[in-house]
């Protein structure tokens, strides 16, 4: 009997021991770097390790297991693919915590609580056994958005963004980010609740039949113009457009044909190319125009432009131009960005393929949020 009782206590000292190591030994690092000594029940609490921990000063706990949450994709725009100037050139591995996925699954709503964490890995190798690529290197970083609209009831669709630091070694705790700094973009550009979905099959494929058809809806509906719409677009622009006119070729093919006439010659403009406000990596070099009423609403520092303001970009590669950007308020906007229609087309003489055409265009409105209402150039060089 003692030999047998000896054997099932081990099991259970051993079988405990192997279920808390990974958790204890994080909390152990936690004790040593902050100096509090927290148990395992406070940083765990009965909820599975998934419910956002904060400190006294409302400081944002690192979470614990993050490489355990489900996976959900990994997006990378590295240097080399945008003239070695890219705003984000590693890997980010993404997750999102068990329990909000089992609920987006269920009703294709990200609930309050959710957790979306983000590590940065550095692009390693660029070759391998299997062939040329991007291979990962080391770890860089690691970023979490949480929603929470209780805590900051004031923060667009109540999403915060916190940074750990980037760097290998991460700290335990993190502040909440400036606005600005993220939410404006997620706010303008994700296509689900601040979560930019498009980019992840994993949560389109979770994602109900009803809601997905209900995104896949809005998607069409934005790069199509209904005639009101498509009318003021085209008179900002000096050219008619009847409502028969309502096939998108016809009128991609007509913007493209009035911008390499040049007929917004006449706007006020920058009096030289310059190095694009958003950076080489999005535009190059550019030389804006501004129609009258857009530069009228911009000298009067308005908040919001008026319906039919329009703005165009040349753009520029070694001194020649390559195409245009152009944005159009064609409608009154919801504050996201779907009253403006926008164009981007690299290339002079193809009028079939632009890079962006449509309302609300999510790549166009995600580097323009900054902007006052969408518009990035304050001031005409």
């Amino acid at each position: 009997m003692k030999i047998v009782f000896a054997i099932v206590s081990m099991s259970l000292l051993l079988g405990a021991g192997v279920a808390s190591n990974v958790s204890m030994q994080d909390q152990g690092n936690m004790q040593e770097k902050s100096g509090e000594q927290a148990s395992a029940a406070q940083m765990r609490g009965s909820d599975n390790g998934y419910k956002a921990r904060f400190t006294e000063d409302g400081q944002l706990m690192r979470p614990i297991g993050w490489r355990k949450w489900v996976y959900i994709g990994t997006p990378l725009t590295p240097h080399d693919m945008n003239d070695g100037k890219a705003a984000f050139p590693e890997f980010h591995n993404v997750y999102i915590d068990p329990e909000s996925f089992a609920t987006f699954e269920r009703t294709g709503e990200f609930p309050e609580g959710t957790q979306i964490a983000k590590e940065l890995v550095l692009v390693g190798s660029k070759a391998a056994v299997s062939g040329k690529g991007y291979f990962m290197g080391d770890f860089n970083g690691l970023e979490i958005a949480l929603k929470d609209s209780t805590r900051f009831k004031d923060e667009p669709g109540g999403w915060v963004y916190f940074s750990f630091g980037h760097k290998a070694e991460y700290e335990m705790t993190a502040k909440v980010m400036p606005t600005a700094s993220c939410n404006a973009c997620h706010q303008a550009s994700a296509d689900t609740d601040f979560v930019f979905t498009q980019y992840y099959p994993v949560l389109r494929e979770a994602m109900p039949p009803k809601m997905k058809k209900k995104m896949e809806g809005d998607k069409q509906s934005k790069t199509k113009m209904d005639d009101n719409a498509m009318k003021a677009a085209m008179g900002a622009m000096g050219e008619k457009m009847d409502a028969s006119s309502d096939k998108e070729e016809n009128y991609q093919e007509r913007v493209f044909k009035w911008l390499a006439a040049k007929k917004y010659s006449d706007f006020v403009s920058d009096s030289t190319v310059h190095p694009s406000s958003a950076g080489p990596a999005v535009h190059g070099d550019v030389k804006t125009f501004y129609n009258k009423k857009l530069d009228e609403s911009m000298k009067q520092g308005n908040e919001t432009h008026p319906v039919g303001s329009l703005a165009v970009k040349e753009l520029y590669k070694d001194d020649a131009l390559i195409g245009w950007a152009l944005a159009v308020k064609s409608k009154e906007d919801d504050g996201k960005g779907n009253g403006w229609w926008w164009y981007e087309n690299l290339s002079t003489t193809d009028t079939k393929n632009p890079v962006a055409a449509g309302l609300g265009h999510s790549t166009c409105v995600g580097c323009h949020a900054p902007g006052k209402d969408f518009v990035r150039t304050l001031k005409l060089n």
